[in-house]
C-alpha cells in the first residue's frame, strides 16, 4: 500500500475525484499534526515541516487503509457501461500507484467484466423497446375481454 498522495497531473475527472479523496485524508491528519506541534519561528519553512508531517502520516498502517478506503468510495457507480468504464479506469489507477492490491484490483475488474456482460445482454431500447414489441396471449391465459 502506498502512503504517499497522489501529485501527478490531473487526469480524468473520475480518477481524479478519486485521488483527491485520498489526498484528502493525508492532508487532513497532516493538518491536524501541525496543529498540534510547538510554535514555530516565524522564519520557519512552514511548507517543509508540512511535507515531514505527510510523509510521516502517510507511513502509517492506519492512515493508508483510510486514504485506500476514501479512493473506493469515491469511485464511480458500475451500474452503466460509462459508469463501468469510469471504474475500470479508476481501478486500474489504484493498482498502478498501489492503492489497490493486485488481488483485490483483480477482484474488482472481474466483477466489473460480469457487469458489463451483464449490461452487452441487454436490449439497447429497455424498457421503450419492451413497450413497444407487440405481446402474444397464451392460449391458456384468459383475455381480458373474456374476463369481463
Amino acid at each position: 500500500m502506498n502512503g504517499t498522495p497522489c501529485v501527478h497531473e490531473p487526469l480524468s475527472p473520475v480518477v481524479q475525484r478519486c485521488c483527491d479523496a485520498r489526498n484528502r485524508i493525508f492532508r487532513e491528519l497532516a493538518t491536524h499534526k501541525m496543529r498540534q506541534l510547538p510554535p514555530q519561528p516565524p522564519n520557519t519553512d512552514k511548507t517543509a515541516i508540512f511535507a515531514e508531517m505527510l510523509a510521516k502520516v502517510g507511513s502509517d498502517y492506519y492512515t493508508q487503509k483510510a486514504a485506500a478506503t476514501a479512493y473506493r468510495y469515491a469511485m464511480p457507480d458500475p451500474s452503466t457501461r460509462q459508469g463501468l468504464k469510469e471504474f475500470i479506469a479508476c481501478v486500474l489507477h489504484g493498482m498502478a500507484v498501489s492503492i489497490i492490491s493486485h488481488k483485490d484490483g483483480a477482484a474488482l475488474l472481474s466483477g466489473a467484466r460480469i457487469a458489463l456482460s451483464a449490461l452487452r445482454g441487454r436490449p439497447s431500447g429497455g424498457v421503450e423497446k419492451a413497450n413497444k414489441t407487440p405481446h402474444t396471449e397464451i392460449s391458456s391465459q384468459p383475455s381480458i375481454e373474456s374476463a369481463a
